[in-house]
């Protein structure tokens, strides 16, 4: 990159700026609701004007889809960046299952609305936001199939069409991250991960002998 492509420090004040309008949103439409929440609610928490709120974001519904494709691609790109390195599968899928449940629960707002206000928005975003997240499923489902690829490679997954398996340690994630959000536990994420790829490696028939 050379000087004239490094972004000048309007530019990174801008960003800065738009990501604090963003976090602070998603915060807020988790714990009042979309539809209760107003701009100048906002505007108050991140201590800007309404008028350079709209500056950023047309009305309430763009503020709200940006947060959503945020969150969604920051979640693929980590998922993606796992398959780059050339450790083995059972590496690979640790960093999976890790990283999948650190991002969302760390992301707790986002995925409180994801859930929450999918029933509550109007047909229109209503669809709209279906898009999104059939989008991201497939593109996230897409990441999966790959890393079962290897572990079917590697012998470690039995063969077969790596959809259906990926379809079981999704479900298995999303049980577990849903049950992390929305109620209290003490259990630390390192373990559930160990659960998750227990459960998922070794099935939960009984042991024998």
């Amino acid at each position: 990159m050379n000087d004239q492509e490094k972004p000048n420090h309007k530019e990174i004040e801008k960003e800065a700026r738009k990501t604090d309008i963003i976090d602070t949103a998603a915060r807020l439409f988790s714990e009042k609701g979309f539809h209760d929440v107003k701009m100048d609610d906002i505007a108050e928490q991140v201590g800007l004007s309404k008028g350079t709120i709209y500056l950023y974001f047309e009305n309430k519904e763009a503020l709200f889809f940006s947060i959503i494709e945020v969150r969604l691609a920051e979640l693929i790109a980590e998922l993606e960046e796992i398959l780059r390195p050339d450790e083995g599968f059972r590496h690979k899928l640790r960093q999976f299952v890790l990283r999948f449940l650190q991002y969302l629960e760390n992301q707790q707002a986002f995925f409180k609305i994801m859930h929450s206000e999918k029933m509550r928005l109007n047909p229109d975003d209503h669809f709209r936001m279906h898009d999104y997240a059939a989008h991201a499923y497939l593109t996230i489902f897409r990441i999966t199939g790959e890393l079962i690829r290897r572990g079917q490679e590697e012998r470690v997954l039995r063969e077969g069409p790596p959809e259906n398996l990926s379809k079981i340690l999704l479900g298995i994630l999303d049980a577990y991250l849903y049950h992390r959000v929305f109620f209290t536990t003490k259990v630390r994420i390192e373990e559930e991960v160990e659960q998750v790829i227990d459960y998922f490696l070794n099935g939960t028939k009984a042991e024998t002998g």
